[in-house]
């Protein structure tokens, strides 16, 4: 408990204006309700409300919520290019397809 509560201490969410294009899809995600839009970009009301739990992070296409300690815990959802084709087997026939 003591190392969350100095990581929280030590973390604060803030948002890269410059990669951000308010496209709201954070302001609806956050569980604390602390993201709105603004003008030019998303707002935080109050970063020390934030549990870090990286929904932000993975909803936003161009990683614009940053975290000051540990940003690499959370990485940007992937576009849909980016997501494998899932390879698919027919156990009856064994044979397999991509």
């Amino acid at each position: 408990m003591q190392e969350l509560q100095h990581k929280k201490e030590n973390n604060l969410l803030t948002i890269d204006e410059q990669k951000c294009t308010s496209c709201g899809l954070c302001v609806a995600v956050c569980v604390r309700r602390i993201l709105h839009l603004g003008e030019g970009s998303v707002q935080i009301t109050d970063p020390a409300m934030c549990i870090y739990c990286g929904h932000c992070k993975a909803v936003c296409p161009t990683d614009a919520p940053r975290f000051s300690e540990g940003n690499e815990e959370f990485t940007s959802v992937p576009s849909k290019e980016e997501i494998p084709v899932p390879f698919l087997f027919c156990a009856s026939c064994a044979i397999g397809e991509a």
